[in-house]
C-alpha cells in the first residue's frame, strides 16, 4: 500500500468452506443467528479490521438442478443466509469504526431503491457504508425476478454501467446545506439545492431526487468482483476496492496492474484504488494443527458436492458419469482460469 498500512476486510458468509459447518464445533445456525453476526462484527473492529463484507445472492444455488431432480445441492451451506443490506444497520449500532459493506445486483434491482436504501444505512452508520456492485453470477436469480433465463454476460454490464450512473446521481440529488429546518421561516429545505436527475437511458428513466439529505459519505464506498474483460472495465472505471481470487503471486501483482492502468485511463488516481485478494486461512496453534483442520474440513465435503464443485473447472464434462474411485477423465476442453470467477 502507498499509505504503508495493510487494508483487510472480513469477508463473511456462512458457509464458504463447504465442510466447514460439519466441525463438531461449529455453530452452523449462525447463517440466521443475528448475535452470531454481531459477535463477528466486534472481533472485526477489536482486530482493527477496515470492514466486514457479505456476499448475496437472490436464489438457492443450484435452484434449476434441484428442480431438475439433482440432490447434491442440498449438501450446500450457502443457498441459506440473511438479506445482508439487513444486517448493516443493525452491525451499525453495535461498532463504531468498522466499515460496512454488503452485496445488491444491479440485474435484479432498480437504482432508486437502492440509492435510496444505502444512502439509508450511510446515514445510521454516520458513513460506513459500502455497496459490492454485482452483477448476478447465479443463474437460479432469473426466474424468482418474472425471467425464464439469466441476462446474457454483456448486457448485464452494460446495465450496471448505466446503473451506476444513476445511482451517483441521485446521491448528489442534494448539496451541502439543503435541508436546513429553519423554524422561524417554516422552510425545511432550500429548494435550490435540490437537484432532480431527469436521466432518461437505454434501461432507466429515473427523475429523482432521494428522499433525505446528502449522506456522510455523499457516495458510499463501492466494491467489486468482477474478472472479465467488461467486469475489470467497470470496477476500474467506478470501484474503490476490488476483490479478486488470484491464486499466485505472478497473478495477483498482474491483475493489480491491470486494474490500475485501466483506472489511469479513466482518469482516475490508481492508488485510490485498492486491491484485496481473497485468502482463506485456517488457523491452529501449531502449523500440524492447522493442516489437521484443512484436512478435516476437506474430507467433511460430501463426495458428490466436492463433484459438482470441480465440474466448474472441467469445461462442462459430467464427472458424475465416472466412476469416483476410477482414473481421472481426459479434460480436452478445461475452463480457462480467467473465467473461473466470471462475473
Amino acid at each position: 500500500m502507498t499509505d504503508g498500512m495493510l487494508r483487510l476486510a472480513l469477508f463473511l458468509f456462512p458457509g464458504y468452506h463447504f465442510g466447514a459447518w460439519r466441525l463438531p464445533d461449529a455453530i452452523p445456525e449462525m447463517d440466521l443467528g443475528i448475535e452470531h453476526y454481531v459477535r463477528a462484527a466486534r472481533l472485526a473492529e477489536e482486530g482493527k479490521m477496515d470492514a466486514i463484507f457479505f456476499e448475496d445472492q437472490a436464489a438457492v444455488p443450484r435452484s434449476n438442478d434441484i428442480l431438475r431432480g439433482d440432490t447434491y445441492g442440498a449438501a450446500s451451506p450457502r443457498g441459506i443466509h440473511l438479506d445482508p443490506s439487513m444486517l448493516l444497520p443493525a452491525l451499525a449500532m453495535v461498532t463504531r469504526h468498522l466499515g460496512l459493506a454488503a452485496t445488491s445486483t444491479t440485474t435484479y434491482n432498480d437504482p432508486y431503491s437502492l440509492a435510496r436504501k444505502f444512502a439509508s444505512i450511510d446515514f445510521i452508520s454516520k458513513g460506513r457504508v459500502g455497496w459490492n456492485l454485482v452483477t448476478s453470477f447465479n443463474e437460479s436469480e432469473a426466474q424468482n425476478f418474472g425471467l425464464d433465463a439469466h441476462v446474457d454476460h454483456a448486457s448485464r454490464y452494460e446495465r450496471a454501467g448505466e446503473f451506476i450512473d444513476v445511482v451517483n446521481g441521485l446521491w448528489e440529488s442534494w448539496e451541502t446545506g439543503a435541508v436546513i429546518r429553519d423554524k422561524k421561516s417554516g422552510v425545511y429545505f432550500d429548494i435550490a439545492k435540490m437537484r432532480f436527475l431527469q436521466h432518461q437511458g437505454r434501461f432507466f428513466k429515473v427523475r429523482g431526487p432521494l428522499t433525505m439529505d446528502r449522506s456522510p459519505q455523499v457516495r458510499p464506498v463501492i466494491f467489486q468482483a468482477g474478472a472479465s474483460e467488461p467486469g475489470r472495465e467497470l470496477a476500474a472505471r467506478t470501484a474503490d476496492v476490488v476483490f479478486t481470487l488470484q491464486t499466485e503471486m505472478s497473478a495477483s501483482r498482474a491483475f493489480r496492474e491491470d486494474i490500475r492502468k485501466r483506472a489511469a485511463r479513466f482518469g482516475r488516481d490508481p492508488d485510490k484504488i485498492k486491491v484485496l485478494p481473497g485468502i482463506t486461512p485456517i488457523v491452529g496453534k501449531t502449523d500440524q494443527e492447522a493442516r489437521g483442520f484443512r484436512e478435516q474440513m476437506r474430507d467433511l465435503i460430501p463426495e458428490e458436492l466436492a463433484v459438482s464443485l470441480l465440474m466448474h473447472h472441467t469445461g462442462g464434462l459430467d464427472l458424475r458419469n465416472y466412476d469416483f474411485n476410477g482414473p481421472m477423465p481426459d479434460l480436452r476442453k478445461p475452463m480457462p482460469a480467467s473465467r473461473i470467477s466470471k462475473r
